[in-house]
C-alpha cells in the first residue's frame, strides 16, 4: 500500500503543472473555449480514430473474422462518444486556462489558411506523444518499482497484503 501511494504521489508530481486557471470564465470565453476545441480538433479526428482502431486490430492477432469485424466496426465510434464527452469536459478549462485575447487569437490562427493543417498535425503528434509518454511511464514505473524494492522489502508487504485479505 505504502509502495502503491508513493507511485502515485510520485506520477502526479511528474505529470501535474501548476495550476493556470484564471477567475471564473464568463460565457463568451466558454464560447470561444468551444469554437478553439472545435477548430483545433481539426477535421481528421474520426480518420485518426479509425486509423488507430486498425492499428489497435493489427495488434491483437489471430482475432476471429466476426470479432474483428465487430471491433472494426464499434471501436471508433465507441472512442468518438469517449473523445467527444472529454472536449466539452475541457471547454471550462479551456476558458479558465486561457483570457479572451489569447482564445480570440487562437481561433484567427487556426482558421487561416494553415490553421487546419497544423491543427490535423497536432492531432498526430498528439497521438505519437502519447505512445512514447506510455513506454516512458512503464520504464518509470518499473526503475521505481525495482530501486523502491531494493532498497525496501516489498515481498513481506506484499505477503502482508495478501495476507490481510
Amino acid at each position: 500500500m505504502r509502495l502503491a501511494v508513493m507511485m502515485a504521489l510520485a506520477l502526479v508530481l511528474g505529470l501535474s503543472t501548476p495550476a493556470l486557471a484564471q477567475n471564473t470564465p464568463t460565457a463568451h470565453q466558454r464560447e470561444l473555449a468551444q469554437r478553439l476545441i472545435q477548430l483545433s480538433t481539426g477535421g481528421s479526428l474520426e480518420k485518426l480514430v479509425e486509423q488507430q482502431a486498425g492499428m489497435a486490430l493489427a495488434g491483437v492477432g489471430d482475432l476471429p473474422t466476426a470479432e474483428a469485424a465487430w471491433v472494426r466496426t464499434n471501436m471508433p465510434r465507441m472512442m468518438m462518444r469517449m473523445i467527444d464527452a472529454m472536449l466539452a469536459d475541457m471547454v471550462d478549462a479551456y476558458a479558465e486556462v486561457f483570457s479572451e485575447a489569447e482564445l480570440e487569437a487562437q481561433i484567427t490562427f487556426y482558421e487561416s489558411p494553415l490553421g487546419p493543417s497544423i491543427a490535423n498535425k497536432s492531432l498526430e503528434l498528439g497521438v505519437r506523444q502519447q505512445a512514447i509518454l506510455g513506454e516512458l511511464l512503464q520504464a518509470y514505473v518499473e526503475e521505481f518499482t525495482t530501486k523502491y524494492c531494493a532498497e525496501f522489502d516489498c515481498t513481506a508487504a506484499a505477503a502482508g497484503k495478501t495476507r490481510a485479505r
